[in-house]
């Protein structure tokens, strides 16, 4: 196991706690090192790719974006007030904290690519609503990463076969 894989590895599996459960969460350890060497796989190929000009990422700001479909139902006390320990205090601080964050910004993450007949960018994969603090972090990242490096695969072997049938 490299370095890279182990410090990947190590972070999934930790312990932590999730907005999305209650309790402490565990990765289990097959899946965490094949999803540590996914991320390793990708973001090696990334780097490579990115230095020759061939593929990236941007960072937009999402202006269509509504605070509302953010939050959902996550922050209505009538809704969720009774079903988490602390009550509806916990729901309105989680809110406050929320609508702070909020503020900062929402963004989009795009994966490009170059196209090899004009030289410009091809938007391949997007996901928006993303909080602008927690991009980097985002799981979303490596998918969007993995999406435009397939796509390039594909796009060679279409390529390799217009090459094929020029012969």
């Amino acid at each position: 196991m490299t370095p890279n894989i182990l410090e990947i590895y190590s972070y999934l599996r930790r312990p932590h706690t999730s907005k999305y459960w209650v309790g402490v969460v565990m990765g289990k350890a097959k899946q965490c090192l094949n999803y540590a060497r996914h991320i390793d796989s990708v973001n090696r190929r990334w780097s490579i790719l990115e230095n020759f000009g061939m593929v990236r990422i941007d960072i937009m700001p999402d202006y269509n974006n509504t605070y509302e479909d953010l939050a959902g139902d996550t922050y209505d006390v009538d809704v969720v007030g009774n079903s988490i320990s602390g009550g509806k205090r916990t729901v309105l601080a989680q809110k406050k904290k929320f609508d702070e964050r909020c503020q900062l910004g929402v963004v989009g993450i795009v994966g490009k690519k170059r196209c090899p007949c004009c030289n410009g960018w091809v938007e391949v994969d997007s996901i928006w609503g993303i909080m602008s603090d927690e991009w980097a972090e985002s799981e979303h990242l490596i998918d969007i990463k993995s999406s435009v490096l397939n796509s390039l695969i594909k796009e060679k072997d279409i390529l390799k076969g217009i090459q094929y049938e020029r012969k």
